[in-house]
């Protein structure tokens, strides 16, 4: 886990609820898929040899396919239905509700005949990357909401979020993502936990007028200076070896991508103390 980010019994003080300067103790994660790290088909997939499974930044595959299973995602569209409830599935295209096209969500639906995997999402602190422990997840027909939802309730699960500290979430596309977040996972969250919403500094001028100033993480009290992006430069180092991994059987890619996001904890985890001091 982060040694930065506030957590309970570990690096705040014990009558920390009392703080009147509660927005302090907050978790700010960022969320984003990587569409470069893809698979392509094995011949014969049942040969590969599992030597752990959901140990370290990739997710359990039994338990995620089991989610992904029951899990639905919702169209967002201005004119969409009443919310179906999580007993009906429904697998829908995405859209934003401000109409901006994106990659994710041109892509939500897609199959790729070569590839079984068509990239991965993750889930990281947004004040210091990084990665939230079992929040890498495989995406299966591009970037739908319920892969983000898996990673999203693991980061909160992994890295023990007090209901009480609340949690700021910023994601390219929250601003359709939130909208149904409680029918889909809202069972799933702990109690009392308060979720705001925000997109990332960069991505949110895509977005029009009216998700700038109501997701821009500039106007919503407690973000602090946060711009929300420190995913893609994640992504610019584990990049280097997505090609490698492409064509390598599904578990020896399942832990070169987690050695080399723990990596990228672990050093940071050591230089973090000198760039504090200073």
């Amino acid at each position: 886990m982060c040694p930065a980010c506030p957590q309970e019994g570990i690096n705040i003080p014990a009558d920390w609820t009392n703080d009147p300067n509660r927005w302090v103790y907050q978790r700010v994660f960022t969320g984003d898929g990587n569409f470069t790290a893809d698979h392509v088909r094995q011949k014969a997939p049942a040969n590969d040899i599992w030597l752990y499974d959901g140990q370290g930044m990739t997710a359990r595959r039994a338990e995620y396919a089991e989610f992904l299973a029951s899990a639905f995602d919702k169209a967002t569209v201005s004119n969409a239905k009443p919310d179906p409830g999580p007993s009906r599935l429904t697998f829908l295209i995405q859209k934003a509700p401000c109409e901006t096209n994106f990659r994710a969500i041109e892509q939500a639906t897609l199959i790729s005949k070569a590839c079984d995997i068509t990239g991965i999402v993750a889930i990281a602190c947004a004040r210091h990357g990084c990665f939230a422990l079992n929040s890498i997840v495989n995406l299966y027909r591009g970037e739908q909401q319920k892969n983000m939802d898996w990673a999203f309730l693991e980061a909160i699960r992994t890295t023990r979020v007090h209901p009480k500290q609340g949690v700021l979430f910023i994601y390219d596309l929250v601003c359709s993502y939130w909208i149904y977040l409680q029918s889909r996972i809202g069972h799933l969250l702990p109690n009392g936990l308060e979720i705001d919403r925000a997109i990332g500094l960069f991505h949110v001028h895509d977005h029009k007028d009216e998700c700038f100033f109501r997701f821009a993480s500039s106007f919503i009290p407690g973000a602090g200076i946060v711009a929300g992006e420190i995913l893609e430069s994640l992504w610019s180092s584990l990049n280097r070896i997505t090609p490698s991994t492409r064509t390598a059987t599904l578990a020896h890619r399942a832990e070169v991508i987690d050695d080399h996001a723990s990596d990228s904890n672990h050093k940071k985890a050591l230089e973090m103390g000198n760039s504090f001091i200073v």
